[in-house]
């Protein structure tokens, strides 16, 4: 009470000027909280679908703050993961980003933006920029090299991309196996597969989810059918079917494998599965044709080359 008392008098004690200025400066507070608030409030609103409501209240928040740091990260989320709108995002990210230069977060997010609509050296250059600033965790820091490896595999720099991945996994040493299967995409690209099943040996080993322990089993089957170890891409391929057994890549891949074994007839059960799951599927009809032309009854079977020809398939 006294305190509260002796505030009074103080405030009693001042100018004009100097009351407006402290007016001001509560409003102003006042303002912020308001507009944090309703920035908070739009984006919960926008996960549950209602976008107009929540854009309602961005342009709130920006009447009440204008240069609050906030309320721009929050129009360049809403553009950029509710919108897909994403010149706006990095139009919101860049506002965000001149009021507070040194948060590693909003160039991580302008550099996504700028990857969607295919600007991918600005999104590395802003990926770069996020790496040199964030000191908060290895796990944010590896997210970030994860992110910029991946744009670089997209622009086909795959030694840069590997370079990146090997930062990565050195700075989360658990629960990385994403990552090595990530970086053996680019080992494949440039030929070298025995690292490539290296890497995928290790995510398969503590991959659990199953769509992931597809691709992983599809990736390494090819890397062993390009170095012509076939037993070994035939056994992955054959995982993949006890996994998904409607999976046409696998028996695309058996199929084509068989056809260079010379086994025609086990390759033509391969190409009567592919072409069950994927009847419009041309080099289905085409490999099974080249079967019975190595078994020497291609005569009896001309359809299946003129349906690959009829579903576009170059011959």
């Amino acid at each position: 009470m006294e305190q509260s008392e002796k505030l009074k008098k103080q405030y009693g004690t001042y100018s004009q000027k100097q009351k407006k200025t402290i007016q001001s400066e509560f409003k102003q507070s006042e303002n912020l909280f308001l507009a944090t608030q309703k920035c908070m409030d739009a984006l919960k609103l926008a996960t549950e679908g209602k976008n107009p409501e929540a854009m309602k209240l961005l342009d709130e928040s920006l009447k009440l703050a204008p240069n609050l740091f906030l309320v721009h990260c929050s129009y360049g989320m809403f553009f950029s993961e509710h919108l897909n709108d994403y010149s706006r995002a990095v139009d919101s990210y860049s506002k965000a980003i001149e009021l507070q230069p040194y948060f590693a977060g909003t160039y991580s997010a302008r550099s996504l933006a700028n990857f969607a609509l295919g600007n991918f050296n600005k999104a590395i250059e802003d990926c770069t920029t996020a790496i040199q600033l964030d000191t908060t965790s290895s796990d944010m820091t590896a997210y970030l090299y994860c992110i910029r490896a991946i744009m670089h595999y997209s622009l086909k720099n795959y030694e840069l991309s590997i370079k990146d991945f090997n930062k990565a996994i050195q700075l989360k040493e658990d629960n990385n196996h994403a990552l090595y299967s990530l970086r053996s995409k680019s080992y494949i690209e440039l030929g070298q597969y025995e690292n490539a099943i290296k890497d995928l040996d290790i995510s398969i080993q503590m991959e659990t989810i199953p769509k992931y322990l597809v691709e992983n089993y599809l990736l390494r089957g090819s890397a062993y059918a390009e170095l012509k170890e076939y037993d070994k891409a035939l056994f992955d391929f054959n995982k993949v079917l006890e996994i998904d057994v409607k999976n046409f890549k696998s028996y695309a891949l058996c199929a084509l494998i068989y056809y260079k074994q010379e086994k025609y007839n086990q390759a033509i059960e391969n190409c009567n599965k592919l072409i069950q799951l994927r009847p419009n599927y041309g080099s289905g009809y085409y490999l099974r044709f080249k079967c019975y032309q190595g078994l020497g009854i291609a005569m009896q079977h001309l359809e299946d080359m003129q349906k690959a020809i009829e579903l576009g398939y170059e011959i």
